[in-house]
């Protein structure tokens, strides 16, 4: 999954640095900040799942 959401998200860098190279450092930007939003929302699902594990427990 993650792996298909990477290269999904490497082809579209991809298609708008061709059609405007002069961006390509604040698509780089852009991307960095969208992982960085995917980063937090998994840690937090995490977080929320070892607290259920830790309430069964």
């Amino acid at each position: 999954l993650v792996i298909v959401i990477v290269s999904a998200i490497i082809n579209d860098i991809t298609f708008s640095c061709l059609g405007q190279p002069v961006n390509l450092v604040s698509s780089v930007f852009l991307l960095y900040k969208q992982m960085e939003l995917l980063a937090l929302k998994y840690l937090v699902m995490l977080k929320k799942l070892v607290i259920k594990a830790g309430n069964v427990s």
